[in-house]
């Protein structure tokens, strides 16, 4: 038997920024409020950028965090719950943890999940701060990884062996990334970009940061440009390494052939103008959103082999993997999808709808924020 709890769930996040976790938390959290889930949304700082997505469903409870550690926040917090009869606490990422189980000690009957989005840390500094919070972890019901490489990870160093752990992929609706929207306009769409149609196009989707080692695509581009293949790079995102991005691509005479068009709001003109997409991460890389996007817009996809990239794809027949920091392995790489891309890319979006479907990650969400089974 089946019984769905009538408490409504509270997802808390640090903001509403617009990074891979805080968007997919938040767009779940409206298509579950859409279908009449009780669920609440809380965030601890600005921005709110991401606010907009929640029009029409949810009313975000901005609990406006002043200092490191805020006793006003976690008040504000304990009395939603009170008030609100909430049973769960939905918690994403790491810092919002602490204020989660913060507001929850001595209230019985509610339940906190945590959602670690983080594979592994990028500096020694975030690292130590596992010392403070693995204490918090242990003391959640439910803990959620976003592939099983992490979770097996964080489960052994970090001794996370109290509570109830599982992977929970992420998801991507194939009605919206579907090509077949796209293919009658690619070539005036890579016009768009300053690309010619018989231009090999590569290019990503993310933040420009150094974890996301982009300068590694450009040092693959200038080798496979120097076989006589017409090379051209499209990135799309912001961050700090976009002047170290222009500045390598002058050095290596690729200047003219890299496009930063900076964030852009709907990525799939963008992606259905490349010929392949690249992810050269080389750390905290857990299971790429924007990897499964264009997957689901049947564009080849090459990852280094970082988080749950293995999870993702099988090399060779939806996508292709090479270890992480190889130049030679990626040139490769990229030189076979050239091959053969196209057909690499139909399989690829067939496995995001058999396996990494948004109504497959939205059904684990109702069971874990509703399903009472007994």
């Amino acid at each position: 038997m089946t019984v769905y709890s009538s408490r409504p769930a509270l997802l808390l996040l640090n903001s509403l920024a617009t990074g891979g976790s805080e968007r997919k938390s938040v767009l779940v959290a409206a298509a579950l409020a859409r279908e009449g889930w009780p669920v609440e949304l809380a965030y601890l700082n600005p921005p709110h950028d991401l606010a907009p997505l929640l029009t029409g469903t949810l009313t975000p409870l901005h609990l406006a965090r002043q200092h490191k550690f805020d006793p006003r926040v976690v008040w504000r917090l304990r009395q939603r719950l009170l008030t609100g009869n909430i049973g769960s606490v939905w918690s994403v990422n790491l810092y919002p943890v602490l204020y989660a189980a913060s507001a929850l000690w001595g209230l019985p009957g509610r339940r906190l999940l945590c959602a670690l989005n983080t594979s592994t840390f990028s500096s020694r500094r975030d690292a130590l701060k596992m010392v403070f919070y693995a204490p918090l972890l242990r003391r959640a019901d439910h803990l959620l990884f976003g592939c099983r490489s992490q979770m097996a990870h964080w489960l052994t160093r970090y001794h996370l062996s109290g509570p109830h752990a599982e992977p929970l992929y992420n998801g991507v609706d194939a009605s919206h990334f579907d090509p077949a929207l796209f293919i009658a306009r690619r070539s005036e769409l890579r016009a768009g970009f300053g690309l010619g149609p018989d231009d090999f196009v590569m290019g990503s989707v993310a933040q420009l940061r150094p974890e996301k080692n982009l300068g590694q695509l450009l040092d693959a581009a200038a080798r496979l440009r120097a076989t006589g293949v017409s090379v051209q790079l499209l990135m799309a995102g912001e961050g700090a390494e976009r002047p170290f991005l222009e500045e390598r691509a002058r050095q290596l005479g690729l200047a003219g052939l890299l496009h930063l068009p900076g964030r852009i709001a709907d990525v799939r003109p963008l992606l259905a103008a490349l010929d392949v997409f690249v992810l050269p991460s080389i750390a905290v890389e857990t299971f790429s959103n924007a990897a499964l996007e264009a997957m689901a817009m049947a564009c080849p996809v090459i990852l280094a082999m970082t988080g749950g990239a293995e999870e993702m794809i099988t090399p060779g027949v939806d996508g292709f993997l090479f270890p992480s920091g190889d130049v030679e392995a990626l040139t490769d790489r990229l030189q076979v999808a050239r091959k053969m891309g196209s057909e690499t890319g139909s399989r690829a979006r067939v496995t995001v709808q058999k396996y990494f479907s948004w109504e497959t990650m939205l059904d684990h969400y109702r069971r874990l924020l509703f399903d009472r089974s007994t």
